[in-house]
């Protein structure tokens, strides 16, 4: 075992005497045999005068030295081995390391190599360094050696993070697509479309395709191209689905899966991105490495060249050139400007000359978001949805012979022509509908193609784009520009290059029905003979796209043109497009039962509410499905109604947050679903059901309506469960929605045009828009001809089932109309009505609600459009007689119709004379929500209600800060007039959306509300880092003490996150807490009673992320807002430290004006580390930072080192001998080491990057014995706490702080110093410094600035509540069962505590959590007086107790035949790996080192793993071992991830899953195999049931036996019964050592070892494993110091160890299992510390 200080940090093959090997292994021999072991476990000797000495033996124990000799028995059986642990860089991967292993050819491939390196564990940890465990394997020790040192150098090297290489698409090189479609990209169908019509291009067993899980159509489709197209399961990777954009979905997990196929191949490979992004960059660039490149344009290029606003001038800058005309002037382009604002619309509008014109968003794509507009008021409503747009002049555009459009498009990869030049695109409104041959001429194509290679050669494209054509006067029009990204066209043409080049092709789009199969129309077009089959035919059909229910893109191959659009048409007749009959309205009047409508209703007194409103699972935008479901929020009265909202959009949850705080609601007024379905309807299972039930179950005086949108079958579903008289839904009864609930009121159907529509009979004077109802093409057809052909014009297709204008189309040929695919169900052909307009230019719209029968709100409206949807309401501009005539006609319908729901009637103006235009039954439309909100809050205001896109990022809270900086926000319940966000919604990476209402006493004031909320959400919005500022008394202070991810131990974070609540002032501060976490919730609890603290005055997190930075997510922020906006204090965020992850959520408070107290991030990587004291090694005549801000202050003697050889060489420079090496970013003693000899230093691995290498000092000490070492600390330059304090010291770490012993001479030096560090950094935030004592003066030896420390606490709490007083503060560990309550009330029974404002002495709790850490503050008048406090209230605490600190005894949990035979030797039982750690590992990332080591020795089909799923690195290795080892996917269990380990994460769910492993091989025999038989592991492993399952280790018997320390020490409480080693063994050497349980205990145990004059002491935790958490002590002031956090301990000396040629100490490692010495015998164990 090679050991470097008390830690193993590997083993290698002895390389002491066959004699002294042979002595050491018959005593471990003889030891075995004593104690008949059936489990795993080791003992370790030393060398001391040439003799063994038994130093450790660890029983009930399967090491990872077990773990790499059962790799090398059963890969390489005989062979010489070196097994190490190195820390690895940060982010490195283990196929980076496994890529640099293979390249130097010393790869070790299990059952294909015989020598070789191979990571027995490779963790990659976010944000830090990473572990792993190495074997290398040769012919003897010296190849083991070598193979070593070469693996060290490659994990040694520098990882460059960089973008990958931009290439060709070459067809030498494998690609991998990845067709991940932007955030903002408006319609979730169209994304899938395009993320899966990739996968016919997929080259097989060359190419990869990663795609979405989770979505059933491109699983059929990836299965359909899988089998017709002959491709590889490995050519698939599909992510977990949980996100929106892929991009953002490739996990570590999909990494992996790339890395695995990149460095298994001998073939290069390319991305193949839809576009390049930023979020494609982030994770791309991670396989750099492995030469894996990217095809697309740089993000500049994008910037520049990809998007339509080169084509036009910016209307701000008129006189400067577009890129289009700085490229080739002679491009003809639409007339038109680039506009990002209204004010630049109107200006455009009028160079363009006014009238009717298009707007086109500059990044819109597929005729996404383009709108013909007339009129400057319809400009100033719009709101820049999707960004910039472009403002062009309406075209009069060629047709082709058929009708449509002329719209020819060509397309290119990385500058070449594909696809044989022009074709064009099948247009259907502003869409394309497919591809065909142009018929564009000659003269028109040739000039095209001039336009397009000067584009090309202007642009110079490194990969995919295409443009787009308009034909005016038979010339080409260049009008929209596709570069940056692949268009909908390169799938048929790369199609057709590689599997029919010389083939002509039709490509068109269908919209299959959701019971039609690929499969069933592949067997249709095969039984008809028009099938393509690539490679087999050389004519027919093939699905390049088939989504059931939502699209298909099918493409025809032929010899001619004309061949393939006959094929088009034979095979478009075999699709099942939705049947006639299914288009129909849904008839559901049997599925509710009779009660359910009676009576409900929603009125302003009416029953309590439960809002539940669900937007269509059909609708097409992700955003707007929360938008239903949001609105009611702003209706919520307090105490009363409930709202069922879904919890996967943060901007929803942000804007009921808002709607609490404003409304002042209570926490269970809001129900939150799981968000897993499309829409809200859905989401709602039986656990929301049980929610529903708890409200009205409660309170059953109340009457309860469920309020929905609309009543639908899926509503019904999960209302018809609610049972009990007091709950109904309000709404229309399914047989009157049956009846009345379509267009069947307005118009007639087509297929049986002679039956009147009810209107014709109720109401033969009301004039209605001509429409028809149509189900098919054929009936579009005839309903065109009906209204007058193309000589009546335009006409319009509008859904009945859609809303408010949505998914309506304009159309005006007969072509057109047989294209269309009845995607959103019957439709309604109308005449586009040519309306009357006001006197603003907009088109004369009324608009009136009605609820339960009656005309509901003010009554008539104008409703504001802009194209085809309502933007808004306002008061009708229009005459009172016209508006008079309206109400009357529509009170006379809802007469007719008697609706009990709600619903809207809509009228517009043809010639001074009312005509319905739109009839819209059963829906709580958003007017409805904002008249109800008016009638609440302020009943009989005018009012002006609109919808708005709010910009990228904006929050609620910053937008209603505007408004009341401009005084006119809307206050429910305060104010009489204002502006309220009835809805605000950020979207992530794309403009957000609101409806706003603005209240006024008049239309004219609510109109100029309208106005200034308008330019409150325009104005710009900056987001920046916060003001940095002193932490001034006055404002008021948010404290988030986050510890950075790379801190080691998860208890400091929570002690550090905790500590600061004492610090928040009653009604001012606020503190940001972990959540999920019980000591701090108790702590917080503790300090609001004895404090006075309000409840608004902490925000805890989810606790889902072990730093408390990452864990600020949008809850937590609108809270802060909350807090912020709503109070006249201004507030300073207090962070621990500033870091990239604070700066990233605290920037979007700084609109706020919140500002943060701390260092700016360049001054923190200046100043705040440790590496100031020194120079560094490798730039020894550059002095060091502290040189030049004063060269008098002392330090040690060291350097800075950042690799092996710098600390070799500052070792030398030293002079050899003891050194001290320290993290530059350590804190608390973290990470140091003393080490002595080369060898040593050869082993470290920089776990926490960057150290200084000291030499060791000969420090003084205080008067007690312990290490004098003063600190000071300061805020913002200025000293605080009365100058110096003494750290209590023990070993390297501090448990307190007390009045300074040093010298008034020590004292005025160490302020000189202070004052002139103050003096050259110039900190603006917290900080301090340590000093050692040598030789009576100071020698500064931390720094630890940029950061609050462990004494600011203390410090702050005195100068709040004590300013006057001495103070004495320490740790203690107070018992898992003592609480801080029982503390506090033994404190003021005793008088000892020190309560803020009432006592002026005591004791307080500065920090509390049970069973891992207390620190207490004794204030008082005088030192001396604090220091007896001080011990007078540590009495009080109820400490570990002695008996809780023995080894547990369970041997009555097991039943007897759990343990029976189990084995795990190489051809054994079948092994079911479950290594968990202790639950109590400080340890974060340790934990799962334990779970993953056995994944290297899964044999393939055989054996199973458990393992946490909450660790990025875990499950990239897994991944790593299944590929290298070709598992199969049933051999890992993964659990939750939810518990500190492994054992407690095991529940039903995953003991379920074990069962079904054994249960289904009952031939077999299984053992499950932990590290160590723990209670935890029985509590579950007693559950399994069957003949065929054991458990591999000791019996609980045998553990209570001999499992710990009694087998080797005496117990000092009973000194004189002798262990049980000296009875069997009395000839065998045991270094000196006595268990001990208290503090007395150790005190005593020091004295009989020896105490001062025997040298230091280790203390040794019982139940610790190799070295883990042993602590070098030296008096007997630091044992009385000793808290016993970890148990029962052994107080041992300090061996003396011989040391070998290498310089290292002799120590021996011998394994064994079952009773027998395991493996090859004695290994040299080497350590690091004290592992």
């Amino acid at each position: 075992a090679v050991s470097l200080g008390f830690r193993k940090q590997g083993l290698r093959a002895s390389k002491t005497s066959e004699a002294f090997q042979k002595k050491t292994k018959t005593l471990a021999k003889r030891l075995v045999a004593e104690m008949k072991p059936q489990g795993p476990g080791y003992l370790e000797f030393g060398s001391i005068n040439g003799e063994p000495v038994l130093l450790d033996l660890d029983t009930n124990n399967l090491s990872h030295w077990h773990l790499a000799q059962l790799f090398l028995e059963t890969h390489a059986s005989g062979s010489s081995f070196c097994c190490w642990h190195q820390h690895s860089p940060v982010e490195m991967d283990v196929w980076t390391f496994w890529s640099r292993l293979a390249e130097r050819g010393i790869a070790f491939t299990p059952g294909k190599s015989t020598t070789g390196v191979f990571p027995l564990l490779f963790l990659r940890n976010k944000g830090s360094a990473g572990f792993g465990t190495f074997i290398a394997i040769g012919k003897d020790p010296k190849e083991a050696e070598a193979l070593k040192e070469a693996a060290d150098e490659a994990l040694r090297e520098e990882q460059v993070l960089q973008s990958a290489e931009c290439v060709s698409l070459s067809t030498t090189r494998g690609r991998i697509w990845v067709q991940s479609v932007p955030l903002n990209s408006a319609r979730s169908t169209t994304a899938f479309e395009i993320m899966t019509s990739v996968i016919p291009l997929v080259r097989p067993n060359l190419d990869a395709v990663i795609l979405p899980g989770g979505h059933p159509g491109t699983q059929e489709m990836w299965n359909f191209c899988q089998r017709v197209l002959g491709l590889a399961d490995w050519q698939v990777i599909f992510t977990t689905g949980n996100s929106a954009c892929l991009d953002d979905d490739v996990e570590e997990a999909v990494l992996t899966k790339i890395r695995g196929i990149v460095t298994t191949s001998e073939q290069q490979y390319t991305l193949v991105p839809y576009c390049v992004t930023d979020s494609f960059i982030s994770w791309s660039e991670k396989l750099a490495e492995h030469k894996v490149a990217v095809f697309g344009e740089e993000l500049e290029w994008v910037k520049k060249y990809g998007h339509k606003g080169i084509l036009h001038r910016h209307i701000q800058t008129p006189d400067k050139p577009s890129v289009i005309e700085e490229i080739d002037p002679t491009i003809r382009v639409p007339k038109g400007y680039v506009c990002s604002t209204v004010d630049d619309l109107v200006e455009a509008h009028r160079l363009l000359g006014g009238g009717k014109v298009v707007v086109k968003p500059v990044f819109g794509a597929a005729g996404e978001g383009i709108l013909f507009l007339t009129e400057e008021a319809e400009l100033r409503m719009y709101s820049f949805p999707m960004g910039d747009v472009c403002l062009e002049e309406f075209l009069d555009l060629d047709c082709a012979p058929d009708g449509l459009v002329l719209s020819p498009a060509m397309h290119y990869n990385e500058g070449v022509l594909i696809g044989k030049g022009l074709v064009d695109q099948i247009m259907t409104g502003t869409s394309y509908a497919g591809w065909r041959k142009s018929v564009a001429t000659k003269v028109f194509e040739k000039t095209a193609n001039r336009y397009m290679q000067s584009l090309i050669q202007g642009t110079q494209p490194k990969g995919p784009g295409g443009v787009d054509f308009l034909s005016v006067k038979g010339m080409p029009v260049l009008s929209d520009i596709n570069t940056g990204r692949f268009n909908g066209a390169h799938t048929p043409k790369l199609f057709c290059a590689k599997y029919a080049p010389d083939c002509a092709f039709y490509c068109w789009r269908a919209t299959p029905a959701e019971s039609f199969h690929v499969y069933t129309f592949w067997n249709r077009l095969q039984e008809k003979g028009l099938a393509f089959i690539p490679g087999k035919t050389k004519e027919g059909v093939f699905p390049l796209l088939f989504l059931r229910g939502t699209s298909a893109l099918n493409i025809a191959v032929a010899d001619t043109n004309e061949r393939a659009e006959e094929l088009h048409r034979l095979a478009d007749a075999l699709v099942v497009k939705k049947e006639k009959d299914a288009l129909a309205a849904p008839n559901y009047g049997s599925v509710a039962r009779p009660s359910l409508f009676k009576k409900a209703d929603i009125m302003k007194k009416s029953d309590t509410r439960i809002w539940a409103a669900s937007s269509p699972a059909e609708s097409r935008r992700r955003n707007e499905r929360f938008r239903a479901s949001g609105r009611p929020a702003c209706l919520l009265r307090p105490g009363r109604d409930v709202i069922i909202l879904q919890d996967n959009h943060e901007g929803l949850r942000e804007y009921y947050e808002f709607c609490k705080e404003l409304l002042q609601l209570q926490d269970n007024q809001v129900i939150w679903t799981s968000g897993s379905s499309q829409c809200l309807d859905s989401d709602i299972d039986d656990c929301v059901l049980e929610q529903i039930r708890a409200v009205y179950s409660a309170r059953p005086d109340e009457t309860f309506a469920v309020v929905p949108v609309t009543v639908s079958e899926k509503l019904l579903g999960w209302a018809n469960k609610l049972q009990g008289n007091n709950i109904k839904v309000f709404g229309e009864n399914p047989e009157w929605i049956t009846k009345y609930g379509d267009a069947k009121v307005l118009f007639r159907a087509v297929w049986a045009k002679d039956t009147p529509a009810a209107i014709e009979s109720w109401m033969p004077d009301c004039k209605v828009v001509k429409g028809l109802r149509c189900r098919t093409a054929d009936d579009l057809v005839a309903a065109y001809e009906i209204l007058g052909g193309p000589a009546g014009g335009d006409a319009l297709i509008i859904p009945v089932q859609s809303r408010d204008g949505q998914n309506t189309r304009l159309v005006g040929s007969v072509e057109e109309l047989r294209l269309y695919g009845f995607n959103f169900g019957e439709i309604v052909l109308q005449e586009a009505p040519k309306l009357d307009r006001g006197e603003d230019g907009l088109p004369i719209r009324l608009l009136l609600t009605f609820l339960k029968g009656e005309i509901f709100g003010q009554g008539c409206s104008d409703a504001v459009s802009l194209g085809f949807r309502k933007q808004g309401l306002r008061a009708s501009k229009t005459s009172e007689a016209f508006q008079k005539k309206t109400k009357t006609l529509a009170k006379r319908l809802v007469a007719e119709m008697k609706p009990q729901g709600p619903g809207y009637l809509e009228f517009g103006s043809i010639n001074g004379e009312p005509v319905l235009l739109d009839l819209d039954t059963n829906n709580l439309s958003h007017w409805h929500l904002a008249q109800l909100f008016l009638e609440t809050h302020a009943s009989g205001s005018s009012f002006c209600c609109w919808h708005q896109h709010s910009p990228v990022e904006m929050d609620v809270w910053t937008f209603w800060s505007r408004l009341a900086e401009r005084g006119i926000a809307f206050t429910p319940g305060k104010s009489t007039t204002g502006v309220f966000p009835l809805l605000f919604l950020r979207n992530k990476g794309s403009a957000g959306f609101g409806t706003f209402i603005a209240i006024g006493k008049d239309p004219k004031e609510a109109e100029a509300l309208k106005e200034a909320a308008d330019e409150a959400l325009r104005e710009e919005q900056v987001l920046q880092s916060a003001e940095c500022v002193s932490l001034s008394t006055t404002r008021g202070r948010i404290w988030v003490q986050s510890v950075p991810l790379n801190s080691a131990r998860s208890t400091t974070a929570f002690e550090i996150m905790t500590s600061v609540i004492p610090l928040v002032r009653p009604n001012l501060d606020a503190v940001i807490l972990p959540g999920g976490h019980p000591g701090t919730q108790e702590m917080w609890n503790f300090c609001q009673r004895v404090l006075g603290l309000a409840d608004w005055q902490v925000i805890f997190t989810t606790g889902n992320s072990a730093c408390l930075d990452d864990d600020v997510e949008e809850a937590v922020l609108t809270k802060i807002r909350g807090i912020v906006t709503t109070s006249e204090q201004q507030y300073t965020l207090v962070p621990y430290c500033v870091t990239d992850s604070f700066i990233s959520w605290s920037e979007k408070l700084a609109e706020h004006k919140v500002a943060v107290f701390g260092e700016e991030l360049e001054w923190v990587k200046k100043y705040g580390h440790k590496g100031i004291l020194h120079r560094h090694i490798q730039t020894p005549d550059k002095p060091s930072v502290i040189e030049e801000i004063d060269p008098t202050i002392r330090v040690p003697k060291g350097y800075v080192c950042s690799t092996v050889d710098d600390l070799v060489e500052a070792h030398r420079l030293l002079g050899g001998g003891k050194v001290v090496v320290k993290p530059v970013f350590g804190a608390a003693g973290e990470g140091i080491l003393f080490l002595t000899e080369e060898a040593e230093l050869r082993m470290y691995s920089f776990p926490m990057g960057d150290v200084c290498l000291e030499e060791f000092l000969d420090l003084d000490c205080a008067p007690d014995g312990l290490v004098l070492s003063p600190a000071m600390h300061y805020n913002e330059g200025v000293l605080i706490g009365k100058g110096l304090v003494d750290q209590i010291m023990t070993g390297t770490s501090y448990a307190g702080w007390r009045k300074s012993v040093a010298t008034k001479v020590f004292e005025k030096t160490a302020n000189r110093y202070m004052q002139s560090l103050i003096q050259g950094t110039q900190p603006k935030g917290p900080g301090g410094v340590d000093f050692l004592s040598v030789k009576g003066m100071p020698v500064l030896s931390d720094i630890n600035t940029g950061r609050f420390n462990g004494a600011h606490t203390p410090k702050l709490f005195c100068a709040k509540y004590a300013p006057d007083c001495a103070f004495y503060c320490w740790r203690a560990t107070p018992a898992e069962s003592f609480h801080v309550y029982t503390f506090w009330n033994r404190l003021q029974e005793k008088g000892l505590a020190f309560i803020p404002g009432k006592t002026k002495e005591g004791v307080f709790p500065l920090l509390f959590l049970r069973g891992t850490s207390a620190l207490n503050i004794a204030v008082a008048d005088t030192n001396e007086r604090a220091e007896e406090l001080h011990r007078l209230a540590d009495a009080l605490v109820v400490k570990k107790e002695k008996d809780a600190l023995a080894a547990p005894n369970y041997g009555s949990v097991a039943r007897p035949s759990l343990f029976k035979k189990a084995d795990i030797m190489k051809k054994s039982d079948t092994r079911i790996w479950a290594a968990s750690s202790p639950a109590e590992s400080r340890r974060r990332n340790e934990r799962f080192r334990a779970s993953g080591r056995p994944a290297c020795l899964l044999r393939p089909g055989r054996d199973v793993i458990i393992l946490q799923d909450n660790h990025e690195g875990l499950r990239e290795y897994y991944e790593f071992c299944k590929e290298l080892l070709q598992l199969q996917d049933n051999q890992v269990i993964w659990t939750s991830g939810s518990s500190q380990c492994l054992d407690s994460d095991i529940d039903d769910c995953v003991l379920e899953q074990i069962r079904a492993v054994y249960s289904a091989r009952p031939d077999e025999t299984f053992a499950v195999v932990p590290v160590t038989v723990s209670e935890k592991l029985l509590g579950w492993a007693n559950k399994l049931q069957g003949n065929n399952i054991k458990v591999f280790g000791e019996n609980p018997e045998w553990i209570t036996k001999y499992g710990d320390a009694k087998v080797l020490f005496r117990a000092v409480w009973a000194k004189d019964t002798p262990a049980a080693i000296e009875s069997w063994m009395p000839d065998c050497k045991v270094v000196k050592g006595l268990r001990c349980r208290t503090a007395d205990d150790l005190v005593a145990a020091y004295e009989i070892l020896g105490g001062p004059a025997g040298g230091d002491a280790l203390i040794i935790p019982v139940q610790s494993r190799d070295g883990q958490n042993t602590r070098l002590v030296g008096s007997v002031e630091e044992l009385r110091l000793y808290g016993f956090n970890f148990g029962e301990i052994v107080l041992q000396e300090a061996p003396k160890l011989d040391r070998g040629e290498d310089g290292l100490p002799i120590r021996l490692l011998l394994t064994f299992l079952k009773g027998e010495i395991f493996g090859q015998g004695c290994s040299d164990a080497v350590s690091l510390g004290f592992r």
